[in-house]
């Protein structure tokens, strides 16, 4: 019989054990990654002072902000814009094909920062490149927690799993702890670290009452996760079990919208303004992207840090700036919001700055939980041989 004890909690204890020893290292990683960025706009600025450097006065509109960009290098032109954050505004760009043959650029960087009430260009940025300096470990950071640097969808998908395999970890982890004999009170017990006791006892205790406080956010996290690695393939269609959520602006939007000349930013931006407002969005533009492959604008409203369910959206096309969807953060049906607030549960915005903090702890806490769990994992496995030791010698 495989160790772990027979019946329904044996097998409990088998999948926890052996899920866990599989998602070690990975949760660990993740873990103390995701503490680190859930201030990556702070540190890199602390890091990047250069690039992140701003002069006081009145901030650039939008468009002279592309111009700016597009002077800078003509082989690029803005396609992410930043409005009303502190510090110098970091534009993304996309490179243009080759004038002469058509061909796709080979992309040296995709942002550029500027300064917002100058225009000066402090500086350029391969975000998410593979190598490690002042101006890249944050992006580097973000991309390993993100998307373990495989291409496409790769690591989006095994995130997925992990996220997944952590959910059945952590139910499983959960139930464990409940008392054996029934006795509600005996639970107690589970919570507590106890003190004056070996060492081998404190890691156990840490490791099962650490699971138990920190158990429903280490939930709430699983669940983003999975929504922000696998939202198509698994979270979209158990959410629709039991509220619709409504198409994405994009669906269905064809490549032809990539060949449609554009309206300026500041058109798009006024047009996605009054729409904002005529549906009672009260927060101010945070920024606006231009997406032309899919002919579409999208003005965002309120910052991307604030407490709250996440961002209000305002798409309008490309060519003529009509509006083409509204989105506050607490409009559309039950679905739309239970998956626009996922983001910020899983980055800790929520509540504002406590969350934030909360979300650092909790990172902490899952790598803490990740090297404990190997550790019980081999006292027990050492004691095991042990007394098979003295048990041969006898």
């Amino acid at each position: 019989m495989s160790r772990g004890g027979p019946g329904v909690r044996g097998a409990f204890v088998r999948v926890h054990r052996y899920v866990g020893l599989a998602l070690a290292l990975w949760l660990f990683l993740l873990g103390v990654t995701g503490s680190v960025l859930v201030f990556e706009r702070e540190l890199d600025a602390w890091l990047n002072p250069a690039l992140w450097h701003a002069t006081p006065g009145p901030a650039l509109a939008p468009q002279a902000i592309a111009d700016r960009v597009a002077a800078a290098d003509p082989r690029v032109e803005a396609r992410w814009i930043p409005i009303g954050t502190v510090g110098a505004l970091d534009v993304w760009v996309d490179w243009k094909p080759d004038p002469v043959t058509g061909a796709a650029a080979v992309r040296e960087y995709d942002q550029m920062f500027v300064d917002p009430a100058t225009g000066a260009i402090n500086g350029r940025r391969r975000y998410g490149a593979l190598m490690l300096d002042r101006a890249t470990v944050l992006p580097f950071v973000h991309t390993l927690h993100s998307s373990l640097f495989m291409p496409g969808r790769v690591g989006l998908i095994l995130l997925g799993g992990v996220a997944l395999a952590w959910l059945v970890h952590s139910v499983t982890g959960f139930v464990l702890t409940l008392p054996r004999d029934g006795i509600w009170a005996h639970w107690r017990r589970a919570w507590r670290v106890k003190r004056h006791v070996r060492a081998e006892r404190r890691t156990y205790d840490l490791h099962r009452a650490g699971g138990l406080w920190a158990w429903g956010l280490i939930i709430l996290m699983a669940v983003s996760g999975v929504a922000l690695t696998l939202p198509a393939e698994v979270f979209e269609p158990v959410v629709t079990t039991v509220s619709p959520i409504s198409p994405h602006p994009w669906e269905g939007r064809t490549a032809a919208a990539a060949k449609v000349p554009s309206v300026s930013f500041d058109r798009a931006l006024a047009a996605a303004t009054g729409a904002a407002r005529a549906a009672g969005i009260a927060e101010a533009s945070s920024g606006l992207f231009l997406g032309p492959e899919i002919g579409l604008y999208g003005v965002s409203f309120g910052q991307q840090d604030d407490a709250g369910a996440g961002q209000g959206w305002v798409y309008v096309e490309r060519a003529t700036a009509a509006v083409v969807s509204v989105q506050g953060s607490l409009s559309g049906t039950a679905g739309d919001v239970v998956e626009r607030v996922q983001l910020p549960i899983h980055a800790g915005r929520v509540g504002g700055m406590a969350t934030r903090v909360l979300a650092v702890v909790l990172g902490l806490a899952t790598a803490m939980l990740s090297v404990t769990g190997v550790m019980v994992w081999w006292y027990k496995r050492r004691a095991r041989q042990v007394a098979a030791g003295m048990h041969r010698g006898r």
